[in-house]
């Protein structure tokens, strides 16, 4: 295997991959156990998901199953403005984790579409870290996808659908399908 022994951070920024993922296919939910599987040949050092919780979120039964896998949780509380505006963004925290995280590994995964992280991803590759991006294929940003310099998509078997009606899973399942058709 190419990668044996090579330390990999994974940061993902559930707030950014969630909201994608809504856009895209309606009620699904990265799964992060997946994601972490297309690691497998690498030496995972760090996993940080970094979330918000909402008023009706349940945290402590997602915190659970990801400490299991060894994931670090980051979770917040989402700010909600006057006009009803809300934002949960992790981005200057991500960065710092990044920076600290550098010298102590060979590769990061960035899980993001957030071209704001287009100056981090090229500050680590000045410093000999390989960058790779974990997104939504049908949505990535060329200049994202052009940074890293290494692309996995975001694919079916890496999602939850987390409606269990019947009408939801064909819509799920058609918008997969014809995703796919348009590659």
């Amino acid at each position: 295997m190419k990668y044996v022994n090579q330390r990999l951070a994974v940061l993902i920024d559930e707030v950014n991959i969630y909201k994608e993922a809504r856009s895209l296919y309606n009620d699904v939910k990265l799964n992060v156990e997946a994601l972490l599987q297309r690691f497998d040949a690498y030496l995972i050092v760090r996993t940080i998901l970094y979330c918000v919780q909402t008023s009706n979120s349940e945290l402590g039964g997602f915190k659970n199953k990801m400490r299991q896998f060894g994931v670090d949780i980051k979770a917040k509380n989402v700010r909600v403005f006057a006009n009803g505006e809300t934002k949960g963004n992790w981005d200057v925290q991500l960065a710092l984790d990044c920076v600290q995280l550098a010298s102590k590994v060979d590769a990061v995964c960035l899980s993001s579409h957030d071209t704001d992280f287009i100056p981090l991803i090229r500050y680590l590759q000045q410093r000999g870290i390989k960058v790779i991006l974990m997104a939504f294929e049908e949505s990535i940003a060329p200049d994202l996808l052009a940074a890293a310099d290494e692309f996995v998509p975001i694919r079916l078997d890496m999602l939850f659908q987390q409606s269990n009606g019947q009408n939801a899973r064909k819509r799920f399942q058609k918008q997969l399908s014809s995703n796919s058709k348009t590659r």
